[in-house]
């Protein structure tokens, strides 16, 4: 697998991973009529540790990838789609589990 690839893959799977706590934020309403923006927050800042970690704990060289600024953008779209469609769908899940739909 290309670096490039699992720079994307990993991207995908964080947005994954948040998907769920952005959720069960929005569903409990921790922070009132700031739940939305909170979530989305949350979401940017896994994002941007996504880079970190690629770049300092995973070692990605920008050699290694087509364009430089690959490693800042490569999968971000992914990351996005992926998070909103998969907040919506756990967001439904613990809606219907609690009884409102």
């Amino acid at each position: 697998m290309k670096t490039s690839e699992k720079l994307w893959w990993s991207r995908y799977i964080l947005a994954l991973a948040i998907s769920p706590l952005s959720a069960y934020i929005c569903f409990a309403g921790l922070f009132e009529g700031w739940s939305s923006y909170v979530a989305f927050a949350i979401a940017v800042i896994a994002y941007l540790l996504s880079y970190v970690f690629a770049k300092y704990v995973f070692k990605v060289k920008r050699e290694s990838l087509k364009k430089p600024r690959d490693i800042a953008v490569q999968g971000a779209f992914a990351f996005f789609v992926a998070w909103f469609a998969f907040w919506i769908f756990f967001y439904t899940m613990m809606s219907w589990a609690a009884g409102l739909i």
